[in-house]
């Protein structure tokens, strides 16, 4: 096992993380349920894994379908890993009294989603290498933050307003659409080409995702008065 590829694996997700946490301008969470999140998002990859080897199989996925494909990247990938993060956001990490203002649910459903994607990026670039690393930093990393962020403003809103208990599974089914989009383009078979789409997709969850978090910064009850 490579420490270097350990680290080109780890690196990104560290990084984002960092990010996301001196973001949370006016009151940072403590350590303890930040790590138990990014830990148990780690172990999600075990059920997701195993669901999407019951409903995909062992193959790769992607299929000159175009039904099929859809079905494979919306439900089969997007849906099933945006749902088990979800799980551990609402179960652990919404309940916990660090989780006191919108911004929160942001923070915490990245931790969760970087955990997630910081065990499956070791485990791909373990197997195939150096320059996969280096391709899924600047890929599918940020995309999986990107979707975590969506979901962690709904969940982050939904805390604060209790009476609008959709708000929650609302959050879940972007973070699942942006996720089966981007996966979409790059399981089709019928043309290269049209894997730049990905990025495209890619473009739009990270600018969806730094309004949605200047937006929450915004609603911060920890802000002074007088800030803008």
């Amino acid at each position: 096992m490579s420490l270097e590829l350990i680290g080109i694996a780890v690196a990104p997700g560290l990084a984002i993380v960092i990010y996301i946490y001196f973001r949370d301008k006016y009151d940072r969470e403590p350590f303890v349920p930040l790590f138990v999140s990014f830990v148990l998002g780690a172990f999600t990859i075990i059920p997701a894994a195993s669901i999407e080897s019951a409903l995909i199989g062992e193959s790769v996925p992607g299929s000159s379908s175009l039904w099929m494909c859809a079905v494979e990247a919306f439900l089969f990938v997007g849906l099933v890993e945006e749902w088990v993060k979800y799980v551990v956001l609402k179960r652990y990490s919404f309940k916990h009294p660090a989780f006191d203002e919108p911004f929160d649910g942001i923070v915490y459903a990245v931790m969760v989603s970087m955990g997630f994607a910081t065990a499956e990026n070791i485990l791909y670039v373990l197997q195939h290498g150096f320059g996969t690393g280096i391709m899924r930093m600047f890929t599918a990393v940020p995309m999986h933050a990107a979707v975590a962020v969506m979901m962690g403003y709904y969940v982050g809103s939904q805390k604060f307003e209790p009476t609008n208990k959709l708000l929650g599974l609302k959050g879940l089914l972007v973070a699942a659409f942006f996720h089966g989009a981007y996966d979409f383009w790059l399981f089709q078979k019928w043309d290269s080409s049209l894997y730049l789409l990905a990025f495209v997709v890619l473009w739009w969850a990270i600018r969806l995702a730094r309004k949605a978090m200047d937006r929450q910064v915004e609603n911060s009850p920890f802000k002074p008065s007088g800030m803008s």
